[in-house]
């Protein structure tokens, strides 16, 4: 059973798309003076609607009313991950005859509808939800400068807490214990410079990695779902090559505590990152338009080249195994279905005016929608299947202020894998005869080699193909020898790109030790005052890190290669000094 929720001004309906896209009648929800919200809890298993009158929450097994709170006028839900508790927003609003209104964010216990506590929120909607760790035994809080922690039992009493200059934001990561939280601060009057940190819950003590630079003034977090890695968007507010700015993704290991700039091969702005769901792969949409789209593995290095086009997001399945490359908003809603492991192009099916994509949880299908307030007209969702042959279209009925606000599957529905097939070629010869033909001006009709395209795309290609090739070659069994199983096979390629990482390692750090000895040997010029003053400013530097290395502050490979150059920049002070 795959269920779907939809909320607007007809009111909230719940869908089952396993028993022909009927409604479910045994739900009836109490509209009250209109459902303007719904949130389903992780696991699925409950849902939650505010009526305007009361919050309602309902057990989706029978349908059965289990909670009502008494939250009228809630603007945002959030489940707790364990579904034990569910904390509300509203606006905060000081009146002449009412003015200290109370907490506007509440935690309320499930199912025994008990209010547990609650906090003021002012001003900005930004940062009232607080974020629990994946068991939900711990939730975050910011307040300021502050980073606060508390118990599940009791959220409004703190743990422990850390002051962090300059802070910004700031997330839990997902997954199993230890428990970690990543902060970003931005760069201080004094010249420090922004920085990214990932500390320990619930102790926020131990600094678990680190990543500094300058060009930042905001930043956007992505975990990967095992919590292991994170990616840090930074962007500045105008920079040298752009008006919009500059855009920068970093990817730091929390286990290892290592950091490092993700290689981008186009210029241009960071449209979207999208880790898979077994966090082995991440896909980024960046670069000016027509856009590049690019799949790395978890440490960073470049695994598949999907080329440029008409794209601003991507979404991968439940699985992991499709991912699905768009161009929404402004474009024209052309999409790319790709089979993740086997790098090769499923469909290329087309979603105009689309402003919500979500893939269902059984991973084949995908529902693409056009709501309110993003569009006013032609409300209404569709789904479709991978293949992109159109399943159901469920229009929104239309009038004056009649508009679809949400649309939602129910999460944490556990599908299996499938078989990825190819569309048949019926299919295919149907979608390309629905696309639009591009104009052709009249001189130019009926002309073969005629070209209307303004540029020319650039295709798909796989960086490490030739090297497999070379080591498909080698590891093809002489005549006569037992051909190797996939996993001595997959053991085999692992070995001899170990092998070939460590030579050339070697090579670069023999290079390296030349060159070095190289421009100590060299002869020094007679007028060497200039050179002076430059190797004492490096010297002056390395003071600084040797200063903030025993401070107990945790230094950037570079900075600590710095120090060890201490010793030969000061033989070469002395040789200039003589």
């Amino acid at each position: 059973m795959v269920l779907l929720a939809e909320n607007g001004s007809k009111g909230l309906r719940v869908f089952d798309l396993a028993n022909d896209f009927k409604e479910v009648e045994a739900f009836k929800p109490e509209t009250g003076k209109g459902v303007r919200l719904f949130e389903w809890s992780h696991c699925g298993k409950l849902f939650a609607y505010c009526n305007n009158i009361e919050t309602v929450v309902v057990s989706t097994a029978d349908w059965s009313v289990i909670s009502r709170l008494p939250i009228s006028r809630a603007v945002f839900f959030k489940w707790s991950p364990n579904a034990d508790q569910l904390v509300s927003f509203h606006q905060y609003y000081e009146t002449k005859d009412n003015p200290n209104p109370g907490p506007n964010v509440k935690f309320f216990g499930i199912p025994s509808g008990e209010e547990m506590g609650g906090f003021i929120h002012r001003g900005s909607v930004e940062g009232w939800e607080p974020n629990w760790t994946s068991d939900s035994n711990f939730l975050l809080r910011k307040i300021g400068p502050q980073l606060m922690t508390y118990a599940r039992s009791s959220p409004t009493t703190v743990l422990n807490k850390l002051k962090v200059e300059n802070i910004m934001i700031h997330s839990v990561a997902p997954g199993r214990p230890p428990y970690k939280v990543a902060v970003f601060g931005k760069s201080s009057k004094r010249g420090d410079p922004a920085f990214v940190r990932i500390h320990r819950l619930p102790e926020l003590k131990d600094k678990m990695a680190q990543k500094c630079f300058y060009k930042a003034d905001t930043c956007d977090f992505n975990w990967s779902p095992s919590g292991k890695d994170l990616l840090a968007l930074t962007a500045t507010e105008t920079s040298t090559e752009s008006y919009y700015g500059e855009n920068t993704l970093y990817l730091l290991n929390a286990q290892k505590g290592e950091s490092q700039s993700v290689e981008l091969k186009k210029k241009g702005p960071i449209y979207q990152i999208e880790w898979s769901p077994d966090s082995e792969y991440f896909c980024a949409v960046y670069g000016f338009m027509p856009a590049k789209a690019t799949l790395y593995d978890n440490k960073g290095n470049i695994n598949f080249d999907y080329g440029t086009g008409p794209r601003n997001t991507c979404h991968f399945n439940p699985q992991g195994s499709l991912l699905m490359i768009a161009g929404f908003g402004n474009l024209r809603g052309k999409m790319e279905c790709w089979d993740v492991r086997k790098k090769e192009k499923i469909s290329e099916p087309e979603a105009p005016d689309t402003t919500n994509f979500h893939w269902s949880p059984d991973g084949e299908h995908y529902i693409w929608a056009t709501t309110a307030p993003r569009l006013r007209v032609g409300n209404g969702w569709k789904i479709s299947h991978y293949h992109g042959e159109l399943k159901h279209d469920r229009p929104y009925p239309t009038g004056d202020k009649i508009e679809l606000w949400k649309v939602g599957f129910q999460p944490n529905q556990r599908a299996k894998q499938f078989e990825i097939t190819k569309p048949s070629k019926q299919l295919k010869q149907k979608q390309e005869a629905e696309k639009p033909k591009g104009y052709v001006p009249p001189h130019a009709r009926g002309r073969k080699d005629y070209n209307a395209k303004i540029r020319e795309n650039e295709k798909p290609s796989d960086p490490n193909a030739a090297i497999e090739a070379v080591i498909d070659a080698k590891n093809k069994p002489k005549s006569g020898q037992p051909e190797l199983t996939a996993s001595q096979l997959k053991n085999k390629k692992r070995k001899e790109a170990k092998r070939r990482q460590a030579e050339e390692k070697e090579n670069e750090e023999k290079i390296a030790k030349e060159e070095a000895a190289k421009k100590i040997s060299e002869p020094v010029p007679p007028t060497t005052g200039n050179e002076a003053r430059k190797i004492q400013k490096k010297l002056n530097a390395i003071e600084s890190l040797k200063t903030r290395l025993a401070a107990g502050e945790m230094l950037e490979k570079d900075q600590l290669e710095k120090i060890k150059g201490e010793e030969g920049l000061r033989d070469q002070l002395k040789k200039l000094k003589l």
